[in-house]
């Protein structure tokens, strides 16, 4: 547990892959086919689809995880990477 300025955060210490895994799962396979399509796009063409997305109300969530994985390129790969293997195995 990490403590900063009154607030308590929980470290998940799980494997990064099975935390990928669990998360695309999550998603479902049409969902995780337009993420995969997304991150796939050029920068700026990303960057316009994720704008599009932030403003419909009903997709902003969605929009709000592609900024956080445009923040943190290891983790879009690893996104990646895990939508590339579950689309191999048919999952």
């Amino acid at each position: 547990m990490l403590k900063a300025e009154g607030y308590a955060f929980t470290v998940d210490e799980r494997p990064i892959e099975r935390r990928f895994r669990e998360r695309v799962d999550f998603l479902g396979p049409e969902v995780s086919a337009l993420l995969l399509t997304i991150l796939h796009m050029p920068q700026d063409r990303r960057a316009v689809r994720i704008g599009e997305l932030y403003a419909d109300d009903r997709t902003r969530v969605f929009a709000e995880f592609l900024i956080d994985l445009e923040v943190e390129p290891a983790a879009r790969v690893g996104i990646v990477a895990e939508l590339r293997r579950t689309r191999a195995y048919g999952h």
